[in-house]
């Protein structure tokens, strides 16, 4: 059930501007995400997974070449930053550390960036309970500078950060924040029921 939640974080950032850049390896990515977007990875044969590392090293390349004209660039270090978390999710040596190092990157020039403070809160929240809150500061960051108007991948990302430190109240709190800011939503709906099921079998000593 765990791996079903990571779902929405990854697909928030799938919806991050940086996704709209006109590169040629757009179509592919969307593709990979769908694959990749989330650990473990949607795979479910040998012939998927060849697929999939297929489209995330032309990515990877595509992006690379980009980045030889213009290294500065911060959409493309983003872009980057976004390949290579779903490379980590595909258990690629060294993605990890390359995306953080770019989303580290543009944080640095542009402390203030949503996408980047999103996308490196994700990508901590979905590699290691441990970096949890990591990804709480940076989310509640990113809704920050978005402003008062609720953030949806933020909102939705503290969720995630709350429940892998095990601060089920807080996470129940945020679901609820989740449900009653976007009520069309019925998978939001499902986190709601599934942290109340957590806390119920909690209170009664299950596993």
């Amino acid at each position: 059930m765990l791996v079903a939640l990571l779902i929405f974080l990854g697909a928030y950032v799938s919806g991050s501007p940086v996704v709209q850049m006109h590169l040629s390896v757009d179509a592919d990515l969307a593709d990979l995400d769908k694959v990749a977007g989330l650990y473990p990875p949607n795979i479910h044969s040998e012939q998927e997974r060849k697929e999939a590392e297929q489209k995330y090293d032309a990515a990877l390349a595509a992006v690379n070449v980009e980045l030889q004209k213009k290294p500065l660039d911060a959409a493309l270090l983003l872009k980057r930053a976004r390949i290579e978390r779903m490379g980590h999710n595909l258990d690629r040596k060294d993605a990890f550390k390359t995306a953080e190092k770019d989303l580290l990157s543009v944080l640095q020039r542009e402390p203030k960036n949503v996408d980047a403070l999103v996308e490196l809160g994700s990508l901590y929240v979905n590699s290691d309970p441990n970096l949890a809150p990591k990804a709480e500061t940076l989310f509640k960051q990113a809704q920050e500078a978005h402003g008062k108007q609720p953030f949806e991948p933020a909102v939705c990302g503290l969720y995630f950060a709350y429940y892998y430190q095990g601060r089920m109240q807080e996470a129940e709190d945020q679901a609820e924040l989740v449900v009653k800011t976007w009520p069309t939503e019925k998978e939001y709906e499902r986190i709601r029921e599934m942290i109340k099921g957590v806390r119920e079998r909690l209170k009664k000593g299950e596993k």
